[in-house]
């Protein structure tokens, strides 16, 4: 296991330098000079080249990529072009908000996936499992921006039940926290709920209809015990990487749901260094999401051995 873990940690490297590399390639392809959005309309043509030498913008784009790749690998991933903090920093300020919203949806997508689709199995072919079915196709189907509105409209404005928009960070109070959440979890976390609803049937169909579980039914074995213990727990591998791949999924397109309930994290963030062209603040919420893939894969393969022995590095 620990050759294993070092051979993967390796391989990450490589993988982050190509990242890292489509990460500057793609924001310097954005359309738009910051020198000329920091100065405005008015600028002149002189004030914009020397601003833009101020920014080391004049540089050939080889020389800004070394000089960039150096700082990072160094930890220095510079500072925006427009607040001038360090981009670390700004990162590290809004991740709180964005882990928040990503872990809650997951619960969500996990709390109604998983139970759901092992009742879909198990009443196959009735009523019950094309009315979940139904559910799943819909939330397939649905945007999250849409369901966010609607959510907002009823349960924030007509029935006033929850927040519909802003945050308040956990050193106000956990619960005072969590109500900022409640509907955007639900807006993010419902449509992925319906690929685990989906991927859960379709393991479980396959698991129960093996030996294994043939023989601990005529063993006498309560349902409960059959289902639980012996078909759901030789269904998680594919159903763990389905919610591996969902968490990571979240956190990277938690803009849209940011920008709906005005929750101030790394989603809105990038929309607004987007409009700005940040450069710095760009390039390092691309590594970001990347480090969480490569760190969400990682820890997914290792979690192969403790949901089933047999699996070996």
């Amino acid at each position: 296991m620990s050759r294993y873990l070092v051979r993967r940690i390796i391989a990450l490297i490589p993988v982050m330098l190509v990242v890292a590399t489509f990460a500057f390639l793609l924001v310097h392809l954005v359309p738009g000079d910051p020198a000329s959005m920091i100065l405005g309309d008015m600028a002149t043509v002189e004030d914009v080249e020397r601003l833009r030498e101020e920014m080391h913008l004049n540089a050939p784009l080889i020389v800004q990529y070394i000089t960039w790749l150096g700082r990072v690998v160094r930890g220095n991933w510079g500072n925006s072009l427009y607040s001038q903090q360090p981009v670390l920093a700004m990162l590290a300020e809004r991740a709180q908000p964005t882990l928040i919203l990503s872990v809650s949806s997951l619960f969500v997508a996990v709390l109604l996936g998983i139970p759901t689709g092992v009742l879909a199995a198990v009443r196959r072919g009735t009523k019950i499992d094309a009315a979940i079915l139904s559910v799943a196709m819909f939330g397939a189907a649905i945007p999250g921006f849409w369901l966010g509105l609607v959510m907002i409209m009823y349960i924030g404005v007509s029935l006033g039940w929850l927040p519909t928009s802003g945050y308040q960070p956990l050193s106000t109070g956990f619960f005072n926290t969590m109500q900022y959440f409640v509907l955007p979890a639900i807006a993010l976390g419902f449509p992925h709920s319906a690929l685990i609803i989906r991927v859960v049937r379709s393991t479980m169909l396959d698991v129960l209809n093996t030996d294994f579980v043939r023989t601990a039914r005529a063993k006498g074995l309560s349902k409960f015990m059959v289902i639980g213990k012996h078909a759901l727990r030789n269904s998680l591998i594919p159903i763990l990487t389905v919610i591996g791949m969902s968490f990571a999924t979240m956190v990277a397109g938690t803009v849209v749901t940011e920008t709906v309930f005005s929750i101030p994290g790394m989603g809105r963030l990038v929309v607004t260094s987007v409009m700005r062209r940040d450069y710095p603040v760009l390039q390092g919420s691309i590594l970001i999401v990347a480090a969480i893939y490569v760190i969400v894969n990682l820890v997914i393969d290792l979690l192969y051995v403790w949901v089933d022995p047999r699996v070996k590095y």
